[in-house]
């Protein structure tokens, strides 16, 4: 079965939550009183001609179902863990989405980009090894790093030619390419595309 095909079944039927008979069929199940009908301690994967077959049919209590509402029991933290992480990262992916669908707009501001960039800079700072704390942000792997002093560094293109870029971690976006990226330049000449930019 695959994982698209998959349904949450209840094992203690949901119609019977709020009912008169719930508190003493969860007495004869060994469950305590307020158990959750809603929730990771009664929820399970079920094939769906299976979940239909069942419906609401309330199972009599046998070490087969007592088996699997404390399996479900056993797995609840961690069930509950991993939907919470994945409904987090859900959301961070579909706001990273919309940025980005924004950016390719051309309609985030400014003072937008950089309130992103100083988030991004925070956290990779934080996560760089040593050695490589204070150097700048990001240098793309197709750029060759020929030397540096105080303020630059000097740098070659893929194809040869050769240019600067500020060192630092807050650099104005003006020093990346509106074609291919992060670059250096020599004049107002792309070092890696090749791109011709005035500033204007």
């Amino acid at each position: 079965m695959s994982l698209s095909d998959v349904q949450i079944d209840h094992i203690i039927p949901e119609h019977l939550n709020g009912s008169n008979e719930l508190s003493s069929i969860l007495v004869s199940l060994g469950r305590p009183e307020g158990f959750e009908i809603n929730s990771f301690e009664n929820w399970m994967p079920a094939h769906p001609i299976c979940n239909r077959g069942k419906a609401g049919h309330v199972f009599s209590p046998s070490p087969l179902i007592q088996m699997e509402l404390e399996r479900a029991s056993l797995l609840a933290g961690r069930a509950k863990d991993l939907a919470q992480r994945y409904a987090t990262e859900r959301q961070i992916d579909s706001a990273i989405q919309r940025i980005l669908i924004a950016h390719e707009a051309g309609s985030l501001t400014n003072d937008q980009q950089k309130k992103l960039a100083d988030v991004v800079l925070h956290f990779h700072e934080e996560n760089r090894p040593a050695e490589m704390k204070g150097r700048s942000l990001m240098i793309a792997p197709w750029l060759t790093v020929l030397g540096e002093d105080a303020h630059y560094y000097y740098l070659q293109g893929p194809g040869g030619m050769r240019g600067i870029r500020p060192k630092g971690d807050k650099i104005d976006m003006s020093w990346d390419c509106p074609r291919c990226g992060v670059t250096g330049w020599n004049g107002v000449k792309c070092i890696t595309c090749g791109m011709m930019d005035d500033g204007d």
